[in-house]
């Protein structure tokens, strides 16, 4: 079976299979995701970003908490646990310099841009209920906007293993 042309099967590196999680398109059409070096003995885990003709990925940043939820160009949102507790970042994809947008007592996560570049909305249950807030693009500026009903956290509804999308 093909895609766009390109026959089905895993993303590969030489002789590698490149194993990720929560994948996401740059707008360079790179491919960002978590994930870790299987290439050098899954040494170092993190966000990598790699193109679709089997280049070898590079290291973005060497977190392995760090999980892409969306893009905002060429940077890259995460949710990330690298200060003891979950925060939305703003990672540029070259450099790998980290922005911390949020530092609330609460989870943040599942970060997604506004088409116009201008807004992020994300969930949170900082004050102990989850909710979608949104902010500016530099974290100034968090809104609550609504409460999540019940049970977002857990089970079918697990909060890692959702994504927002942001529609006008």
């Amino acid at each position: 079976a093909e895609t766009f042309g390109q026959p089905l099967g895993p993303m590969m590196f030489e002789a590698w299979e490149l194993f990720g999680r929560y994948p996401i398109f740059l707008s360079n059409g790179q491919i960002a995701y978590n994930g870790c070096d299987v290439w050098e003995n899954a040494v170092h885990c993190g966000i990598y970003q790699v193109d679709t003709q089997g280049s070898r990925p590079q290291g973005v940043t060497q977190w392995p908490g760090d999980i892409p939820t969306d893009n905002l160009g060429n940077q890259i949102l995460a949710t990330s646990d690298r200060d003891g507790d979950w925060d939305i970042y703003r990672i540029d994809s070259v450099t790998g310099a980290a922005e911390q947008l949020t530092d609330s007592p609460g989870r943040d996560g599942l970060a997604t841009a506004s088409p116009d570049g201008n807004y992020i909305a994300f969930v949170s249950d900082r004050e102990g209920v989850w909710a979608v807030y949104a902010m500016a693009v530099d974290g100034s500026n968090e809104q609550k906007l609504f409460e999540l009903d019940g049970g977002f956290g857990s089970g079918d509804r697990d909060w890692l293993q959702e994504r927002l999308s942001w529609g006008w």
